[in-house]
């Protein structure tokens, strides 16, 4: 894997450290894939950066206390600049605690799968047609929560393709749950494409900027290209959901125009016996996987 390119330092001008994290760190990367890198200065809206046709992205966050609030992303980071040498040794610790920061994340994201099942009920029973959206996020979080207890920090464009490799009884059950929740079964060349175009525009309405849109759409594009259908219905319904989740502006409901291209971009279910049987699927691979773990069934661990 090496350390990250020469070029990519160049481009950053921050007095505080930097790192680069994401897929680019790990065995799965499309040549699509943006630059993920964190400006450990705590503070500052995202940015975005095209250099020779490579899209670099860059957050600001804590190597102290993350926003994500677990560590497990900095665990595979490679350091660009660390002026004061105050990151390597941080990241460096991070990774010599790698099962007990994975764990804790985990158990984050099977309780994070269980509040949000929890509120698709509550849609289910109170008639609202935003149900199938919110069981959807709980089947990513359920979802993440695999990759955690596989020992990787989870990459939505690469997911199936881990998930393809980790061994039977270690998926198992949740990935059934999974695949059936999100209608992996009926991605078709033409509903991903639709899928991708509307994720694209939901993006662009919860703020996402351009250079991020057009990294997902190429990502879209390259699975759609290989006929990774599964895995571009995946990637794309994952991608709506976190801008879902990042919106936060919802109190009186999705509006109609971002709800329309939700519907399309997160191809819901929509038979309510079925979304009744999608919670009780989250639940129970989450109680599931809870279980074979040694924990206690909805409940986090400690904080790192």
């Amino acid at each position: 894997m090496g350390e990250p390119a020469p070029w990519l330092a160049g481009l950053l001008d921050y007095a505080a450290p930097a790192a680069l994290g994401g897929c680019r760190c790990g065995p799965r990367s499309f040549a699509c894939c943006e630059y993920d890198v964190t400006v450990f200065d705590g503070h500052g809206a995202t940015e975005e950066l095209e250099d020779g046709g490579r899209t670099v992205i860059i957050r600001h966050d804590s190597a102290t206390g993350p926003s994500s609030g677990t560590f497990a992303h900095l665990a595979g980071m490679r350091v660009i600049s660390d002026p004061s040498w105050e990151l390597a040794p941080r990241l460096s610790a991070i990774a010599g605690e790698r099962a007990r920061v994975f764990a804790h994340a985990a158990k984050s994201a099977l309780v994070d799968a269980e509040m949000m099942a929890i509120r698709g009920r509550a849609a289910l029973s109170s008639g609202s047609r935003e149900a199938p959206f919110w069981l959807k996020c709980a089947a990513y979080s359920l979802a993440r929560a695999m990759s955690y207890l596989a020992m990787e920090e989870p990459s939505p464009a690469h997911a199936m393709a881990a998930f393809r490799a980790m061994p039977a009884p270690a998926a198992g059950d949740a990935l059934r749950a999974v695949g059936e929740c999100l209608g992996l079964e009926r991605a078709t060349p033409s509903l991903v494409s639709r899928m991708a175009r509307s994720a694209a525009g939901f993006a662009r309405m919860a703020g996402a900027g351009p250079l991020a849109v057009a990294a997902m759409e190429a990502k879209a594009a390259h699975l759609a290209s290989e006929s990774l259908l599964a895995d571009c219905h995946y990637y794309v319904g994952h991608a709506a959901c976190a801008a879902l989740r990042a919106r936060r502006a919802y109190a009186h409901g999705i509006p109609d125009a971002e709800y329309h291209a939700l519907r399309v971009a997160l191809d819901p279910e929509g038979n309510a016996q079925r979304l009744e049987r999608h919670a009780a699927l989250i639940g129970a691979a989450a109680e599931g996987m809870a279980a074979r773990a040694g924990w206690a069934a909805g409940r986090a661990g400690p904080q790192d």
